[in-house]
């Protein structure tokens, strides 16, 4: 029980840090809009992918393999609960963006002020996209080991999700205290 309860916050954690690294990287040009970066359109998501989301992905999806090639045993129930860790963490990821960049804030998580997301369907003020990393998340888990460690790990990003739109004004007046030219 502890070592999953440090699991599911670790999790929290690196999707809280990993959207404030990208909003010093985007800021409030999201989705990669103005890096130089190259821009492919996927069928599939119906989207724009960028070479920096590739390698951002393909980055962190990497590091999570990390383990296997340090002595923890690979099996294919390991497997499918690091992949199930992936995309709730990308969900939780980029709604983090949302709340501590000062350019959005709760306020502008709205469909018509994020084109990137402006396509994809809402349901309850999210994007079906969402909902999708949640689904795919759960039945990754479901299927290796049962719901437990998926519901530790939902519960403390929605715990995280919590603190951080408490935490969201703070932050954001020291982005810009920060930022200050």
């Amino acid at each position: 029980m502890t070592l999953e309860l440090l699991h599911a916050g670790f999790l929290g954690i690196l999707a809280t840090i990993l959207a404030l690294l990208e909003i010093e990287i985007e800021g409030q040009a999201g989705w990669a809009e103005r890096l130089p970066t190259f821009t492919l359109r996927h069928k599939l998501l119906g989207k724009k992918v960028t070479g920096y989301h590739i390698l951002m992905i393909s980055l962190l999806v990497t590091l999570m393999h990390y383990p296997y090639v340090s002595g923890v045993t690979w099996t294919w129930q390991k497997e499918l609960i690091t992949l199930s860790d992936y995309f709730l963490l990308a969900v939780f990821w980029d709604f983090f963006w949302f709340i501590l960049n000062p350019y959005y804030g709760l306020k502008n998580f709205k469909r018509e002020k994020i084109w990137w997301h402006a396509q994809s369907r809402w349901l309850f003020g999210w994007p079906l996209d969402y909902y999708s990393g949640i689904l795919i998340a759960l039945g990754l888990s479901y299927a290796a080991s049962g719901m437990n460690s998926f519901m530790f790990n939902l519960e403390a990003c929605l715990i995280m999700t919590g603190l951080l739109a408490v935490l969201e004004s703070t932050y954001h007046k020291l982005y810009w205290k920060l930022h200050q030219n």
